[in-house]
């Protein structure tokens, strides 16, 4: 649009001078800007009608309904009062009691919407919607009502929200990229009354340190978050790919707080601020831990998780977001499709079932007639071509064809093999060839040249 102003801008202040040398008297300076702001008008009236709408049914959809009773990668936390569990299933975000049972739709559609939180007072509901074209994180009420935009970031991909303790801010991780699809995290942070741009925590170390996972503790202090450092292929995640990093929010100080083979991942203070709970990979198991904050203790009590992601580049993060109890005693988190309250002090797991139903509308594939083979084509490429007489023989698309005279060129063979490298014996009546397969490997032949 700017490129269109820019334009028009042009073409009016070259037009607008020679029009006041014409007999006619000129606009005034107040019509000409009367003028200019209308096409303003018009040139944003033109980009709200092109503007793509996610909801909207591009094409032919088929509506799929189904109940469920597991998930995939399903995020969930516990409302302040400890009455209610919301969590995020195939794009869509539901809420259910916290004991469990029969889920209810709190936000759904074609968007996809994931990691839901609970501010402090219970009041609103913080969430990743791509329901403006992009990755921004919206507000709603607890009840699934009065949903608005919080971040509207155009380029930078923002998601993981984490409310502050008094629910006036919201602490994202925003995803920026240079030259390398890969990118970089940076932690910010937004007023819920919206309408900033949003205040910068901690600034990039790399264009491709995976920075995020942000929480903050109780008494607003230190925010912790995740950090890989420079991505690279092939890490080793007992050597520690992913570490927790803690800023001073007073002293402006940031630096290492977890680390240890198995990475520490997606940290989550307790009620009291006095644990840390995080995840890290144990064998092949991953695993949730508890680290005493003023100790340093660290130990396991649950392996039972879902595999965690820090061999990839997890923009979402390695872990689905879980939230602490209201009276910091457990922890409801998910593992294999399912939901379980981990007691902290006993270390035993409680499952939470639930059933939800599913409504999503699936828009139907683009599909294009394809030609797999015709009866007769035409070669591009002939390969090892030798001539005994007036006969040829050549392969092409694999197989071994021989031309005499003047006829059409004729198979040759009648195997299942990739046939190669013709040749015919000084004599002409045999030939060799070789061979390939799969299951067999290579060979060499000698066949009459019949």
């Amino acid at each position: 649009m700017l490129r269109k102003l820019s334009v028009l801008s042009i073409c009016l202040w070259l037009v607008l001078p020679a029009l006041a040398q014409q007999p006619t008297p000129s606009p005034s300076p107040d019509k000409r800007t009367e003028q200019l702001e209308d096409a303003l008008r018009k040139a944003e009236a033109e980009k709200r009608a092109d503007k793509w709408d996610v909801e909207g049914d591009h094409g032919p959809t088929t509506k799929v309904e189904f109940d469920t009773d597991e998930g995939t990668w399903m995020s969930c936390d516990v409302s302040p009062d400890g009455t209610r569990i919301v969590f995020d299933l195939l794009g869509d975000i539901y809420h259910m009691p916290s004991g469990g049972g029969r889920a209810e739709l709190l936000s759904g559609g074609v968007s996809w919407e994931s990691q839901p939180r609970y501010s402090p007072d219970g009041k609103s509901i913080a969430f990743t919607s791509d329901r403006d074209g992009g990755d921004n994180i919206w507000l709603m009420d607890a009840d699934g009502k009065n949903r608005r935009q919080l971040t509207k970031e155009t380029l930078r991909l923002v998601n993981s929200p984490a409310w502050t303790p008094d629910s006036q801010y919201v602490l994202v991780r925003k995803h920026f990229v240079d030259q390398r699809s890969l990118g970089a995290g940076e932690i910010w942070m937004y007023h819920t009354g919206g309408g900033g741009t949003g205040v910068q925590m901690t600034e990039k170390s790399s264009w491709t340190a995976n920075v995020g996972e942000p929480v903050i503790d109780p008494q607003k202090r230190f925010i912790y978050f995740v950090n890989s450092g420079d991505f690279d292929y092939n890490k080793n995640v007992y050597e520690s790919i992913y570490w927790i990093e803690r800023y001073d929010t007073e002293r402006g100080r940031r630096g290492v707080f977890v680390r240890g083979a198995g990475g520490s991942v997606r940290p989550q203070i307790s009620p009291d601020g006095k644990l840390l709970a995080f995840i890290r990979r144990d064998r092949l198991n991953t695993v949730l831990y508890l680290r005493e904050i003023e100790s340093g203790r660290e130990w396991p009590i649950y392996d039972g998780l879902t595999r965690d992601q820090q061999e990839t580049w997890s923009v979402f993060g390695t872990y689905p977001g879980y939230g602490w109890t209201p009276d910091g005693k457990a922890i409801v988190i998910t593992a294999k499709g399912k939901f379980v309250r981990v007691d902290a002090q006993t270390k035993a797991a409680t499952p939470i079932p639930f059933t939800a139903r599913v409504s999503q509308r699936v828009a139907d594939a683009v599909r294009f007639p394809q030609k797999v083979f015709a009866e007769r084509d035409t070669t591009r490429l002939h390969r090892w071509p030798k001539r005994h007489e007036d006969r040829i023989i050549y392969s092409a698309l694999g197989k071994i064809y021989v031309k005499q005279g003047t006829a059409a060129p004729r198979r040759l063979l009648n195997s299942n093999y990739l046939e190669y490298s013709p040749n015919f014996s000084r004599d002409g009546r045999q030939i060799t060839f070789v061979t390939w397969s799969d299951a067999e490997k290579g060979a060499v032949w000698i066949a009459d040249a019949d």
